[in-house]
């Protein structure tokens, strides 16, 4: 490739928008872009009324199916991504909701406002992540925030889902994220589960830790299961 026509294909590439950059939004107001700052959590507890939003890497591709402008994680190959969209419902000063976004998968912002935080770095986008699945009121907002950082495969996340399971006040917290640890590549989630399974002082966490484990087709998880029946 010639000198000048590298040049241009390097600034086209330059131009083109990050993956996961740009908001995937329908039924919108107005939408504000703004860079990230050195405060990810405080932007969002500073944000106007309606959607505030942010791309989060994933650890892994993932199929994500959409239903009525919701998302479920899916086994079909098509859709594939390996980048969502958090959106954050901000009322009166306060994180209502969370959904998420994908390229198949388009938020109804119900004509509200959407503030798009752009250049937000993964570590950022993570600890922040843990912040709301760790200190929100809500459990249904714990929940969905656990399920996202299962998605994680880093140490925090999955310290932040250990932390969910022995700590969160509400039992059904704690189920989701047992959940979302069966959902870390099997190295990460198979000794976890096992000793959940094992060792858990909630007889409905090592209950759920063992149904996970029965899904894996890991001898692993087999001959622990197997352990727990026989003695």
């Amino acid at each position: 490739m010639k000198k000048p026509a590298l040049l241009l294909f390097m600034a086209l590439c330059l131009a083109l928008p990050v993956l996961g950059d740009e908001p995937f939004v329908r039924n919108h107001g107005n939408i504000t872009r703004v860079a990230a700052s050195a405060n990810l959590r405080a932007q969002l507890d500073g944000a106007r009324d309606g959607w505030i939003g942010y791309a989060l890497p994933l650890a892994e591709s993932r199929s994500i199916i959409c239903r009525n402008y919701n998302e479920w994680i899916g086994e079909d190959e098509e859709g594939r991504t390996n980048v969502v969209q958090l959106f954050f419902h901000v009322e009166n000063g306060r994180i209502e909701n969370l959904k998420i976004a994908a390229p198949l998968c388009v938020l109804d912002a119900k004509k509200e406002a959407v503030t798009w935080i752009s250049g937000v770095e993964e570590r950022a986008a993570v600890t922040t992540l843990i912040d709301v699945a760790r200190r929100h009121g809500d459990s249904d907002i714990r929940q969905k925030a656990l399920f996202w950082l299962s998605q994680q495969a880093g140490a925090k996340a999955v310290a932040a889902l250990e932390n969910a399971v022995d700590n969160d006040p509400e039992e059904k917290v704690k189920v989701r994220a047992v959940f979302g640890l069966s959902q870390l590549p099997d190295d990460q989630s198979i000794p976890i589960l096992v000793r959940l399974m094992k060792t858990h002082r909630i007889p409905e966490v090592r209950k759920k830790a063992a149904f996970w484990l029965g899904q894996k087709n890991d001898p692993r998880a087999l001959a622990a299961i197997e352990d727990v029946l026989l003695h």
